[in-house]
């Protein structure tokens, strides 16, 4: 009996947040906007969250949907696999940036304070 892509697509989260070992299910359904409650209410009930938390659910788990929903890699041509390296790259390096950019306001915000 083939499983159904709402079982293959529970399993691919909970199996690749816990291959990635960096975050929770929780962390990563909310983080995409859907409520930790809606999304096992979804499980349960053997329903797939809307397309577009599918597609941030994804994203933060850095796979793609069909993976996701097939438990299958996709088949990319040697130019995509480039452009997926080079978006990833460009997104780290967006992450970081923004930490700094936190990290440097808090300071100044730190600073600003101490001389009133």
């Amino acid at each position: 009996m083939e499983e159904k892509k709402e079982q293959i697509f529970f399993a691919m989260v909970r199996k690749l947040v816990k291959e990635q070992g960096k975050t929770t299910i929780k962390d990563v359904v909310e983080g995409a906007g859907l409520p930790i409650g809606t999304y096992y209410t979804g499980r349960d009930d053997g329903n797939l969250p809307r397309a577009d938390i599918v597609v941030k659910i994804a994203r933060t788990l850095k796979t793609s949907v069909e993976e996701l929903v097939t438990g299958k890699k996709p088949v990319l041509s040697e130019n995509s696999v480039k452009k997926q390296k080079d978006m990833d790259q460009i997104l780290d390096e967006l992450e970081e940036a923004i930490k700094q950019y936190r990290e440097k306001s808090k300071l100044e915000k730190t600073i600003k304070k101490r001389h009133k």
